[in-house]
């Protein structure tokens, strides 16, 4: 489960593959686990602790550069906070797209539509069972203000979802019950 690793032996070890990534220490490292396993700065940890930012926790790591030379400054990242559901009644606009004329047609949907009722409140968050992360507008300002590096802002109502991307369940209510919806 993501942001739980009770079965883990720490300190996690992270070693920079020589043909993956730059010169430059950045304050998320991409280690090529889509941000389930994410090193973070010092500069992040006290900007969490500073300013009191929930969900989230830090657990003992190693961080060793292409040429096995190990950086100092670092931390284990986990997301603890959760948003256990989707509401697709919010679900507002939804785009058909065709790639060539005899082709199928594809479904997206406009925005994510997290059920906040199942939100534990957490300043950052996955959805359950996802590796989809999601951060509050203060948590943005602080960030974006402190010019955090290697991180990427999708604001929640831009996002576009590929029908196959959800559970094929949640696909299922949406099409069996799509009379309902304003699309």
């Amino acid at each position: 489960k993501h942001g739980i690793y009770e079965d883990f032996d720490f300190p996690l070890t992270f070693k920079q593959e020589k043909s993956y990534g730059g010169k430059k220490m950045t304050d998320f490292l991409n280690t090529g686990w889509g941000g389930v396993l994410t090193p973070i700065s010092e500069k992040v940890l006290k900007l969490l602790r500073d300013n009191n930012i929930t969900g989230w926790k830090t657990y003992p790591i190693r961080v060793f550069d292409k040429n096995n030379v190990e950086i100092q400054g670092y931390h284990g990242f986990s997301i603890t906070g959760r948003c256990r559901d989707l509401d697709l009644t919010i679900w507002k606009e939804k785009i058909d797209y065709q790639y060539r004329d005899s082709g199928p047609i594809y479904h997206y949907w406009k925005g994510f539509p997290l059920d906040l009722s199942t939100w534990d409140g957490s300043d950052i968050f996955l959805l359950a069972g996802t590796a989809h992360a999601f951060i509050n507008k203060r948590v943005f300002s602080i960030f974006k203000n402190a010019k955090v590096s290697n991180i990427k802002y999708k604001n929640v109502g831009d996002f576009i979802v590929m029908g196959h991307d959800l559970e094929k369940d949640f696909v299922n209510k949406v099409f069996k019950q799509k009379e309902s919806y304003t699309w």
